[in-house]
């Protein structure tokens, strides 16, 4: 091809042919939109990463205290008003919190469903498990979630176990981060609070509105 564009260097095909061989070679992040780097090894992902580090380990810590305070723990129990096992309903179906998932317990939760954090087995007749969410009391803003639905459960006897296992730095399992990051990275999005388009994450507003919640509570 090198040798046709040298006996034409007006030779359409060869032009072309080395133009998007050129334009190969630039690499285009996934994330900020950036040439010369890759998502992976992306400067603004990893901004981006270590703001929702501090915020979410902030939001864990209160998660935290809440589940020791009120009794959310491996060993609670919870009663299910009314379980539907092998085609029937059954009321008032006692079970016991076995584990406690943190990879389900984030800044996404806040202001939005309650996170399915608990595993239950039901003792008795139905042999059955199932994910479901605490129904807390939550006296702070920088703990607002909605467990009006059917999955949200109190806690009828607290535990004496342990809350789980909290990563201390606020990250989440790297399966869970992915599923977290599916599709994130910089656009032009309408930041509601300023009446303006501004190019940010989805993660950066998620951090943005927790840290003013705690700015409101804490005045």
């Amino acid at each position: 091809m090198e040798e046709r564009l040298a006996n034409n260097p007006d030779d359409w095909y060869a032009k072309n042919y080395f133009e998007k061989k050129k334009g190969a070679k630039v690499r285009k992040c996934g994330f900020c939109g950036e040439q010369g780097h890759n998502k992976a090894t992306c400067p603004k992902k990893k901004e981006a990463l270590a703001q929702f580090k501090k915020a979410n380990r902030h939001y864990q810590e209160q998660v935290a205290e809440l589940f020791e305070e009120q009794g959310v723990k491996v060993g609670a129990l919870v009663v299910h008003p009314e379980l539907y096992v092998k085609g029937k309903y059954l009321k008032d179906v006692v079970g016991i919190v076995t584990d406690i998932n943190w990879d389900t317990i984030h800044l996404w939760n806040n202001n939005n469903n309650a996170p399915r954090c608990l595993s239950v087995r039901f003792t008795g007749i139905t042999s059955q498990t199932a994910v479901i969410a605490p129904k807390v009391t939550v006296v702070s803003d920088s703990i607002s979630w909605d467990d009006y639905g059917s999955y949200c459960l109190p806690i009828a006897s607290p535990g004496s176990g342990s809350i789980g296992h909290r990563p201390v730095d606020g990250l989440l399992s790297k399966p869970a981060m992915k599923d977290l990051l599916d599709g994130d990275g910089y656009k032009n999005r309408y930041d509601y609070d300023s009446g303006e388009y501004r190019s940010i994450t989805e993660m950066e507003i998620m951090c943005e509105k927790y840290w003013k919640q705690n700015s409101k509570e804490n005045k």
